[in-house]
């Protein structure tokens, strides 16, 4: 097959493997919290935390060398393979003699033995990574995508049963550490490459460079990602970690679907003008209010139906609710700033993305810790108001680095957000009828709510009408 079909070939599967697990993952996810208690989420929560940490130590890393590196020698592959056995028996190591002390640490005894198996992952990652990286070379994505869904499936349908049947957190775990191992046993199974008895540092240490690249470049998306969750664990104990643990995988699922969605097209667009710097702002500036035009809204909505949707299909996650709400508002105020992340990196501003990144991440962190005394609903504020900060940064660097007029730049979002409170005080007055229709006033709130945003774009945004309808009718307009 030529290189060419292969490729085509790959992004089908890609794009079908990312977004049918995402779909199928945050089903399975919304199961078990109907199945399992806020406390279990909680002591998973903080299990992930440590085990991320730890994971980018192991070679994960060596996934990216081995596609990357244009002179691969079957020693370098060896060498590499036996390096991480070993980086990942000695996390293995580490992290069952640190276990009992994490578990001192934040007062759950459970942790212990929940860490000592949940580590197994670096062993099943130092396993499969080099397998992975000659997969993926060799543009096998169809077999990488094939070996993804399998093990969502068996280790979903294997966390759902243990669920059911009462195993609580356990259910959790295993499920992940299926997930982990079941693609390694395929890879090999599959991957026409077994390691020979041979290891020399010269020969690793090229694939060695890589790996800590990929743990500096993830540092700061674990202080991001994690860091609020340890000090929820710590100050607030399992039990709110769990509310706050499934109120931001509700957001995270959104987010997903409005911004990294789009931002993957976004991405490629940028890059192609990034020698152009007109022609390159005035994408970002479309791109921006086409963007808004699908976030502002569901994000609106979702704050919206959050309470709805909660009380009747999971009551026992009701502590969530002003949460959820919270993090959308953050959500919203995140647009720019996560198409500004996007804008650098075709750049290739590494550098002012790392700082751009840590003021976010530093921010997160002081503003959490500093809200943990008002509890939950303050840590979301907290969230929200981290948001703010960084889009105030965001507006001062746009400004000074690409001389952009932020006036001008903050009036993209002004049709956007007329169309999106127009439909929302449409669909909130639906509510006027709940006593004669009951339940079903929410589908009308949200059929009203859609029809009247469609008719509302339809009169105060001719253009982005019409490059709607050519890109159904298959003729992409060029961008005004």
């Amino acid at each position: 097959m030529e290189v060419k079909e292969k490729a085509v070939q790959g992004f089908f599967w890609s794009f079908y493997e990312n977004v049918g697990i995402k779909l199928f993952s945050t089903a399975t996810y919304f199961l078990l919290a109907g199945l399992l208690a806020p406390s279990d989420f909680g002591l998973v929560a903080i299990l992930n935390s440590f085990l991320f940490f730890a994971g980018l130590f192991t070679g994960k890393g060596s996934v990216t060398a081995i596609i990357q590196h244009a002179d691969l020698k079957p020693e370098n592959l060896s060498s590499s393979f036996w390096g991480n056995m070993g980086l990942g028996i000695l996390l293995y190591a580490a992290m069952y003699i640190a276990a009992p002390h994490i578990a001192l640490f934040y007062k759950e005894p459970s942790l212990t033995l929940l860490l000592r198996v949940g580590s197994l992952n670096f062993i099943s990652d130092s396993l499969g990574a080099v397998h992975q990286g000659l997969i993926e070379k060799q543009l096998r994505i169809k077999l990488v995508a094939q070996a993804r869904i399998i093990s969502t499936l068996i280790s979903a349908t294997v966390g759902i049963t243990m669920a059911y049947l009462d195993y609580r957190v356990w259910s959790l775990v295993i499920q992940h550490c299926l997930y982990v191992f079941i693609p390694v046993v395929i890879f090999w199974l599959r991957g026409n490459w077994l390691p020979s008895f041979f290891f020399q540092w010269k020969y690793w240490k090229d694939i060695l460079v890589f790996n800590f690249k990929f743990t500096f470049n993830n540092l700061n998306y674990f202080l991001n990602n994690y860091g609020a969750d340890l000090m929820v664990g710590f100050f607030l104990g399992k039990n709110v970690l769990g509310y706050f643990s499934f109120s931001y995988k509700v957001y995270s699922t959104i987010h997903f679907i409005v911004l990294d969605t789009i931002g993957r097209v976004a991405y490629p667009v940028f890059s192609r003008y990034n020698q152009e710097r007109g022609e390159l702002l005035r994408w970002f500036f479309n791109i921006t209010r086409y963007i808004s035009y699908v976030a502002l809204p569901v994000f609106a909505f979702a704050i919206i139906l959050t309470p709805v949707v909660i009380n009747t299909f999971a009551r026992q996650w009701s502590n969530s609710i002003p949460v959820i709400q919270l993090l959308c508002a953050s959500g919203i105020i995140l647009i720019p700033q996560y198409l500004f992340n996007v804008f650098l990196l075709s750049l290739n501003r590494h550098l002012t993305i790392f700082w751009y990144n840590t003021i976010n991440t530093a921010s997160s962190l002081l503003l959490v810790y500093l809200c943990i005394p008002y509890g939950l609903v303050g840590i979301a504020a907290a969230l929200v108001l981290k948001s703010i900060l960084v889009l105030c940064v965001f507006l001062v660097m746009f400004k000074q680095k690409f001389a952009v007029d932020t006036i001008n730049y903050l009036k993209t979002f002004f049709k956007p957000m007329l169309a999106t409170a127009c439909s929302v005080g449409v669909a909130l007055s639906a509510l006027l009828l709940e006593a004669q229709l009951g339940r079903l006033v929410y589908a009308l709130l949200v059929v009203s709510g859609g029809v009247s945003y469609v008719l509302m774009v339809f009169l105060i945004d001719q253009e982005v009408t019409k490059q709607v309808k050519s890109v159904f009718l298959g003729k992409i307009p060029k961008s005004s």
